[in-house]
């Protein structure tokens, strides 16, 4: 009965992941002075792409290309429902590493799409997709060691249960918000938000994860943005669930779901609030700022062995 439960609302997030969507537009362009879409302007969008035949694939393309829509949408999806938006423990442990490894075999079969379709655009984007995920890879690497090394586990549940238990000294917990400030950047690097990419843009010298897609259309197009949409959400989810686990006494299984919609139109809100006051960097300054977060958890490692 709780597995079935599981999954009813599992399924019940899913079909809110264009919503959230719709709301970091429609706010962006509220707030800019802009006529704003319908809030369920992206649930019609994906409904058109859908109603759309198969894309004609050219000469050009290999399997490979139909092999890269499925792989990184089963991807999305698998993971989406491994991360539980009920507040409690998942029905399955997962290890962080193969959660992101996922992502980056995701990752990998979307540049293989890139090249497949044998266009400049998205050779040139892919260049810029493997040179954004060097830059990520070895941050992640290290958030997912300092939560090991602090709660010594790399399980995603086990994770949750301690931070949700608050026992903890103080400077674990200073270190945990820290995390959360790297994690929440390498969140936007990694779903190509700013000021890594501009989703919203159609330059092709502004955007990476876009000019990938150049070539795409009808439902090869809807499968891969709805695969980008669940990806976010599975990042809110797992931000949620790790770094503000907290559920106030609520038990309930419905009002628990309820307090991560609230989550994540949180977060939704900071990610609009964030592209309208923060700016796209270019992309010879990434490595700047991930040095940065690289260095700021070396010292945040350091002090606490040394403390």
């Amino acid at each position: 009965m709780l597995v079935l439960k599981y999954i009813l609302l599992q399924l019940v997030a899913l079909a809110l992941v264009p919503f959230f969507d719709s709301v970091i537009k429609n706010t962006k362009a509220f707030f800019n002075w802009r006529k704003w879409p319908a809030l369920l302007q992206t649930y019609y969008d994906f409904y058109k792409l859908f109603t759309k035949q198969w894309q004609f694939v050219s000469k050009f393309t290999s399997y490979l290309s139909i092999l890269a829509i499925f792989v990184i949408f089963a991807v999305s999806l698998f993971l989406f429902f491994f991360i539980p938006v009920w507040g409690n423990n998942a029905i399955f442990d997962l290890s962080f590493f193969v959660f992101f490894y996922l992502w980056a075999l995701a990752t990998f079969f979307m540049i293989t799409y890139a090249m497949d379709n044998a266009t400049y655009f998205g050779w040139l984007w892919a260049e810029r997709e493997f040179f954004v995920m060097a830059l990520v890879e070895p941050i992640l690497i290290l958030v997912i060691a300092t939560l090991a090394f602090l709660f010594g586990t790399t399980d995603v549940t086990n994770i949750h249960t301690q931070i949700l238990s608050l026992n903890f000294p103080f400077i674990v917990g200073f270190m945990v918000m820290i995390l959360a400030i790297i994690a929440f950047y390498v969140m936007l690097a990694e779903n190509k938000r700013f000021p890594f990419d501009n989703p919203a843009t159609h330059l092709e010298l502004t955007m990476i994860h876009e000019a990938m897609l150049l070539e795409t259309n009808a439902k090869h197009l809807a499968f891969m943005e709805i695969a980008s949409k669940i990806k976010l959400v599975t990042f809110f989810s797992l931000f949620i669930y790790i770094f503000f686990p907290f559920t106030f006494g609520i038990t309930s299984i419905v009002w628990l779901f309820v307090l991560w919609f609230f989550k994540a139109l949180v977060l939704s809100f900071i990610i609009w609030a964030w592209e309208i006051f923060i700016v796209k960097i270019r992309i010879f300054k990434y490595q700047n700022v991930f040095i940065f977060l690289f260095l700021l958890n070396i010292f945040l490692l350091i002090f606490y062995i040394l403390k």
